[in-house]
């Protein structure tokens, strides 16, 4: 099941049309819909986000939420967000409007572009890292240059990017990188210990994608470009 949240009354009536049959529609404040759609067979939680930010650009949804562990509604229950509260101090109650099996229209034709463009993905990762292990770590400034460089403005999240960037660059491995990004600094404010860890996988994803932007096609430029940012 895939999860479209804060999808408008319009769209929601529409759905059958589209080919995109809910099996659950949830109102979760009035006028504000949760729409569950099932597809036809397990996939990959990468495909599943794929599929999930796809549904979401479809039914104008929140794309923040569109992801493979986004948590939905649970009906008969109150949405005590506090912009939902009224004058008498009540919160809206979660209603049901519809429950199914049924898988919709266009399941299968989204599911498989989602695991085509997975596996598109994860071959260009492998010949980034195949490009970045031909270099040599010589002379790598350390991650804490990165964090206290004027140039970032204290936004360390920035900081990070650049420094994975070079030291990618420089041949080291994914698992370093995302390790010295976990241990550089206090992570708390990004949740629990899985979530840092996320933090740092994605930082060093960020990295490769953004690396192969710099260096180009044709050469490897990408040293160069790093050095005059952070110098």
């Amino acid at each position: 099941f895939v999860l479209v949240d804060d999808v408008e009354i319009g769209h929601v009536q529409t759905l059958d049309d589209a080919g995109l049959s809910a099996s659950v529609v949830l109102e979760t404040s009035p006028g504000n819909f949760q729409v569950w759609l099932r597809l036809a067979r397990a996939v990959s939680q990468t495909a599943t986000t794929l599929v999930a930010r796809e549904l979401a650009s479809l039914l104008d949804g929140d794309r923040g939420a569109a992801n493979w562990r986004q948590a939905g509604a649970v009906a008969g229950f109150a949405n005590c967000k506090e912009r939902h509260r009224d004058a008498a101090g009540r919160y809206p109650v979660v209603q049901l409007h519809l429950a199914n099996a049924r898988v919709f229209a266009r399941a299968e034709e989204l599911a498989t572009a989602a695991e085509q463009a997975e596996a598109a993905q994860r071959t260009r990762w492998e010949q980034l890292r195949a490009v970045y292990a031909r270099r040599h770590s010589d002379e790598l400034k350390p991650i804490a240059a990165f964090h206290d460089h004027p140039r970032y403005g204290g936004d360390l999240h920035r900081a990070d990017l650049g420094w994975a960037i070079l030291a990618l660059s420089r041949g080291l491995g994914d698992d370093e990188v995302a390790r010295t990004i976990l241990t550089a600094r206090e992570l708390g404010h990004k949740g629990s210990r899985r979530e840092q860890e996320r933090y740092a996988a994605r930082t060093v994803r960020a990295a490769y994608e953004k690396g192969l932007g710099r260096r180009g096609a044709t050469g490897p430029t990408l040293v160069k470009c790093v050095h005059r940012r952070a110098q």
